[in-house]
């Protein structure tokens, strides 16, 4: 949801209603690497305890939402041109179904070393091509038996290429909170003390970067530009996720009264994250007054998020169908290929 506030504080969505909340669009998708890292470990530990468990759970997983996703930004894209193409064109996007774009977005290369391939007013689709990778390495170390794991694992890093090599020591950070938290080895007090400590230096952080500004890397150096600054926030976070775990009989207590609710809704979270920009876009194409205007914002926050939760029923919400056929592709491999 702050990506999506983020988003919607753009001027081009809403007239930069809200602007500030833009800054912070970036670092929600640094704690989103950390969080995945957790529960990735976390499924690894209690639900998928080999291969075929695991490759099917991120096929499923990820292409219940990746493909209708990927689908209807094309389709919202080429209506919305259709119906403003100056105001399209005023967004730098140009119409662009090329096998290129349609490969990279499936086989979640599109950010591999230098390459870049966007998908249409979908920005947020970027991070696809780090995550994937990242439950790729993750599973040949964690499943992988071979005297030529180290080698596999090389030759993983060198293709991913050095951006997402140096990133996945945040999403890393996931998986080493759960390996701490899983021990229960910090009293609740201390738990507390680096939970509150842990908000207080990122608050900090926020000021100080306020002032003098976020370190940047060059683009030239094919690193991705806010790595300094994604290690800092992917640190205190990891703090937050560790403290809270250990303090949470008592911190938790309101959020456990409302554990339906939150699952319910965090049953959408990665169609909001993954549609919300093609349909916002749409929608400011499709409304008839100034982004500025209230009844502009209101139809195209209000407007978003209905249509998103309706997706999100078609496809987030039904993996299992996704499973099973995954399933059933991993049997039928397996059975023409015993030795693998």
């Amino acid at each position: 949801m702050t990506v999506f506030m983020g988003h919607f504080a753009l001027e081009r969505i809403s007239g930069a209603f809200m602007w500030p909340i833009n800054v912070y669009s970036h670092e929600a998708v640094t704690v989103f690497f950390v969080l995945s890292g957790f529960v990735i470990a976390y499924a690894t530990e209690v639900k998928e305890n080999g291969l075929p468990d695991y490759c099917v759970s991120r096929f499923a997983r990820m292409y219940s939402v990746v493909l209708p996703a990927v689908l209807l930004t094309v389709a919202l894209d080429e209506i919305g041109n259709y119906l403003q193409p100056a105001l399209y064109a005023s967004w730098k996007w140009t119409s662009d179904l090329s096998f290129l774009r349609f490969f990279t977005a499936l086989t979640f290369t599109n950010m591999l070393w230098s390459i870049d391939v966007r998908q249409g007013t979908n920005a947020a689709y970027w991070s696809m091509g780090y995550e994937v990778p990242y439950y790729v390495i993750f599973g040949i170390m964690t499943f992988c038996r071979s005297r030529w794991r180290p080698a596999y694992l090389v030759f993983a890093f060198a293709v991913v290429g050095p951006s997402i090599a140096l990133a996945m020591l945040i999403w890393y950070a996931g998986v080493i909170a759960f390996q701490i938290c899983k021990r229960d080895l910090i009293p609740p007090k201390t738990g507390g003390y680096l939970f509150f400590g842990s908000i207080f230096a990122w608050c900090i952080y926020e000021i100080i970067a306020w002032r003098i500004g976020r370190l940047i890397f060059p683009n030239s150096l094919n690193i991705r530009q806010e790595i300094i600054q994604d290690y800092f926030v992917a640190t205190f976070f990891t703090g937050i996720l560790i403290g809270f775990n250990a303090a949470a009989a008592k911190l938790g207590g309101m959020l456990v009264k409302f554990a339906t609710e939150i699952r319910w809704a965090a049953g959408a979270s990665f169609s909001i994250y993954l549609c919300h920009l093609p349909v916002m876009h749409f929608l400011v194409a499709l409304l008839p007054w100034s982004v500025s205007d209230w009844r502009s914002r209101s139809v195209i926050l209000l407007g978003t998020l209905f249509i998103i939760f309706l997706f999100a029923e078609l496809t987030e919400r039904k993996k299992k169908p996704w499973h099973r056929f995954f399933g059933r592709i991993w049997n039928l491999h397996s059975r023409e290929n015993p030795s693998t």
